[in-house]
């Protein structure tokens, strides 16, 4: 169903390129060896399923903070606002793609533990909160583009209370 959804598309193509890199990464002698992430500058930081994984997380760090800074910004019409939500929301589609290249490669990386440990990536706590950050990010992104609005609605919601507030001190005065 996805495939249907055009930025979906770019990200699994991007994540599937990165996760295979990441996976050829721990290639040496024609065999995977865990040993690999410690020595090869793109798994170490970048490509290993623990490093993508803390990616995913400062990066929807940086995305929140975005997200409160264009709700927060004066809406003069400089685009100050928009800039910082469309920024907020960029950050978040990269915050996925390294969830989703760090659950792939952690998928690999279980096989290299040992072929009867090897298990898809949703078998512990930790692995199941990452799959819910990356598929609550993924819902909220679509809803975004969809209705074309960004911070959750919580702009809209935050002027209709302040609008009904003023209404109300207005009509008994």
């Amino acid at each position: 169903m996805g495939w249907f959804w055009r930025p979906l598309r770019v990200l699994m193509m991007v994540v599937a390129g990165f996760a295979l890199l990441g996976i050829a990464s721990y290639q040496a002698d024609g065999a995977g060896s865990l040993a690999r992430a410690e020595q090869v500058f793109w798994l170490k930081y970048f490509l290993s399923s623990q490093s993508a994984i803390l990616w995913m997380s400062v990066l929807f760090f940086m995305s929140t903070i975005f997200y409160w800074l264009g709700m927060f910004a004066s809406r003069d019409g400089s685009g100050q606002s928009a800039t910082l939500e469309s920024l907020g929301s960029k950050i978040a589609w990269v915050a996925v793609g390294m969830a989703l290249i760090g659950t792939l490669v952690r998928w690999y990386e279980s096989y290299l533990i040992g072929a009867d440990v090897g298990h898809i990536p949703v078998s512990n706590l930790y692995e199941v909160f990452v799959l819910f950050c990356w598929m609550t990010a993924a819902f909220y992104l679509y809803f975004e583009a969809q209705y074309k609005t960004r911070a959750g609605g919580l702009r809209d919601a935050c002027g209709q209370r302040r609008r009904r507030l003023f209404a109300l001190v207005y009509r008994r005065a």
